[in-house]
């Protein structure tokens, strides 16, 4: 029984250490998007300053002005989809995380369910008796409104059919994911889409 705890015990260690990696990761690459939004304020800020000098300068300051704000530009829409490739890279970190994490803790429970010699498993069987009796009880008592269930589920079918064939239309509706509206706004060279709500994206793409 020792030997099964200590594995218990070695499988929760590397749990958390796993845990703390893909902490760091994220950390990182929110350090990389902070460090990218500070950039684009940099070249704003260039842009603002060769505006202002347009009035001296004239033509010469008005064509580096134009310049500096077609960089701003080209620079904001690398920042854009160099924030969706992060946000896409802690999703994903965070679902292997999560999916790492509920792989463990079956395992560790397993660990300690065989460590304490099977014991655990009688109980939820004894505690799944009495719920199967209210079970038989509750179906009894719902019979009679059989009938009205099934006029229930007979309206609702219309809709759900009719909105099946929604995602494939090609002009953007509520039934489309946020990351096709996110991919229809870049299409379409809309700013701050990836900041922007569902919401949002369907008033901005209608």
């Amino acid at each position: 029984m020792a030997k099964k705890k200590s594995t218990a015990d070695s499988v929760v260690a590397e749990l958390k250490a796993q845990v703390k990696k893909y902490e760091k990761t994220i950390d990182k690459l929110e350090a990389r998007l902070e460090k990218r939004k500070i950039d684009v304020k940099k070249y704003q800020a260039l842009a603002d300053s060769y505006k202002s000098e347009a009035g001296k300068y004239k033509d010469k300051a008005k064509k580096a002005a134009r310049k500096a704000a077609e960089d701003a530009k080209r620079f904001a829409a690398k920042v854009e989809n160099t924030a969706d490739d992060i946000e896409d890279a802690v999703e994903d970190a965070a679902e292997k995380a999560g999916a790492r994490v509920a792989s463990a803790a079956r395992d560790a429970r397993g660990a300690v369910t065989r460590a304490t010699g099977g014991s655990a498993k009688s109980a939820p069987a004894a505690a799944k008796a009495p719920a199967k009796k209210t079970a038989k009880k509750s179906t009894a008592k719902k019979a009679p409104a059989k009938k009205p269930a099934k006029k229930a589920t007979a309206k609702k079918a219309a809709p759900a059919t009719s909105g099946a064939t929604a995602p494939t239309s090609s002009t953007p509706s509520a039934s489309w994911t946020v990351t096709q509206l996110r991919a229809e706004a870049r299409t379409r060279g809309i700013a701050g889409y990836s900041r922007k709500s569902k919401a949002q994206l369907l008033t901005e793409l209608a």
